[in-house]
């Protein structure tokens, strides 16, 4: 994909099973900014989030988590959302989501090489 992602994910293999994994579990966080280096910038989880930026994942606000699964199927929840309503600013903030659905399926893959094509 030649575009850069404003999000930084986090996958973990589940449900393994005599070495092979069944399913993929991630969390997403949306980059709020960079540095000229490239170092990205996270709301943190608190009540003032953009105004007090973090560097570190685990201090930051979570976007979404959820599982794909081998079969193909997924479970996606948006924290985001669940603050009263999913803003998006524009068609390319839409674009962004539907590359880091294609992205993350990608990575699905690359961790269960054996998940069914859908």
């Amino acid at each position: 994909m030649g575009e850069e992602l404003w999000f930084a994910v986090r996958f973990r293999p589940a449900n393994r099973s005599g070495g092979e994994v069944y399913s993929v579990e991630f969390e997403a966080y949306k980059v709020t900014g960079r540095e000229p280096r490239g170092k990205a910038w996270f709301a943190r989880d608190n009540e003032r989030g953009a105004d007090d930026p973090t560097d570190k994942l685990e201090d930051a606000d979570r976007y979404l988590r959820g599982e794909i699964k081998w079969d193909g199927c997924s479970h996606w929840y948006f924290d985001e959302q669940d603050r009263v309503m999913l803003h998006l600013c524009g068609r390319d903030a839409a674009l962004d989501i539907g590359r880091l659905f294609e992205a993350m399926f990608d990575i699905a893959r690359e961790l269960m090489p054996d998940m069914e094509q859908t």
